[in-house]
């Protein structure tokens, strides 16, 4: 597949150029629809700011395809609106994925974030139509280094959300893990093969396409296909790994001592019994006093009140 894609690329440029376009428009809007629609059952921020922000990348990935140098659909542009509807909808994705990461254990407000990126999206759109997004091609001089900085910018980004996610793995179900470490691997490659090319049409652009088509069915098969197939696992992992987490910590028996009251953890130390509980739950404490210890404590006290 990957060799006729490229050979269609080599005789028909503008087909190839659509057909990979389009197929990631539809893995990103499926994965948006299917994140939208489990909103109100999801709890990992990773998931739900992928999702959310699947939305305007599909959105800015469609009019890129569409006003791709060549194509006759908005008139005759040059290459800068699309290179410059590429950075947008790579800048969108990268950052919603880093944001995923470092607040993958947070609930978010799905509505909020759908808004927030939606807008950033038409404000990206609106300034390359109205001409005041800084210039990532020029006609007969190649990119810009706006451009280049910029993919490097957003290479950046997908570098740390992979450091960041193979740090908390524990966190992830090991077949999403595995397709969204893959993912970001082939999402660097493609998007430093798009910091070499001139031509538009040229081998650098095609092979950047074809790595960015691999990234999306990666992400196709960590999102789409894993929460369609195994929705309740991929939905209520959290929730199962937080029971787990649950019943280790309160099972078993607990050394603690008959006089003070402290209990040893499994480092040998002795801590309070508020410390330990605190340090393996979710409970906090307010501390009062009880009859019998204010009789004892402060003897006639309670009575006179």
């Amino acid at each position: 597949m990957t060799g006729f894609l490229y050979l269609l690329s080599r005789s028909n440029y503008l087909l190839f150029h659509s057909l990979i376009e389009h197929a990631c428009v539809i893995v990103f809007m499926s994965m948006f629809l299917l994140v939208w629609n489990a909103r109100d059952y999801l709890r990992s921020g990773f998931l739900l700011q992928i999702g959310l922000a699947s939305l305007p990348v599909a959105v800015l990935d469609w009019v890129h395809s569409m006003s791709y140098y060549g194509m006759p659909v908005f008139g005759s542009l040059d290459q800068n609106p699309a290179t410059s509807l590429w950075i947008q909808a790579r800048f969108i994705q990268a950052s919603s994925i880093l944001l995923g990461v470092v607040f993958h254990d947070r609930t978010i407000r799905a509505g909020r974030h759908l808004a927030f990126w939606s807008l950033l999206g038409i404000a990206f759109l609106g300034s390359t139509w109205l001409g005041v997004f800084p210039a990532c091609y020029r006609p007969g001089e190649g990119l810009t280094p706006f451009k280049i900085g910029a993919e490097l910018f957003i290479c950046a980004e997908f570098v740390a959300a992979l450091v960041l996610l193979r740090m908390n793995r524990a966190s992830f179900d090991p077949q999403l893990l595995g397709c969204k470490t893959a993912f970001l691997v082939a999402a660097v490659l493609s998007e430093v093969s798009f910091c070499l090319y001139f031509d538009v049409y040229g081998v650098f652009n095609a092979v950047g396409h074809l790595l960015k088509a691999a990234a999306c069915f990666l992400l196709y098969r960590a999102i789409v296909t894993i929460g369609l197939r195994r929705p309740y696992a991929l939905l209520f992992r959290e929730m199962k790994v937080r029971e787990e987490a649950l019943q280790k910590t309160l099972e078993g028996i607990l050394p603690i001592c008959s006089s003070c009251k402290k209990i040893r953890d499994d480092h040998g130390d002795w801590k309070p019994l508020e410390s330990y509980i605190q340090s393996r739950t979710n409970a906090e404490f307010s501390h009062g006093i009880c009859p019998d210890c204010m009789e004892r404590l402060y003897p006639g006290l309670g009575k006179r009140g």
